[in-house]
């Protein structure tokens, strides 16, 4: 089941792959968001974008639904 966060960087649905570009044009990354995206097993070019400003020209992939929802419990 889905569910919407409102930006509080607690559901992972809005997980995106920062593919062109750097992580230099994006806002730095918080402790918050390190861990959501660490219990995710996701790569270090991955993102929350409700959390993430960008400064320049980036290209993003979304992830596909994955079966479960994102955050297991």
């Amino acid at each position: 089941r889905w569910t919407n966060c409102n930006g509080n960087q607690l559901c992972g649905t809005c997980i995106v792959d920062v593919r062109d570009g750097t992580l230099e044009m994006t806002s730095r990354q918080d402790l918050l968001e390190a861990n959501v995206l660490d219990l995710q097993g996701c790569a270090p070019t991955y993102r929350l974008s409700c959390m993430t400003s960008v400064y320049g020209n980036v290209t993003v992939g979304v992830l596909p639904p994955r079966k479960g929802g994102f955050m297991k419990g």
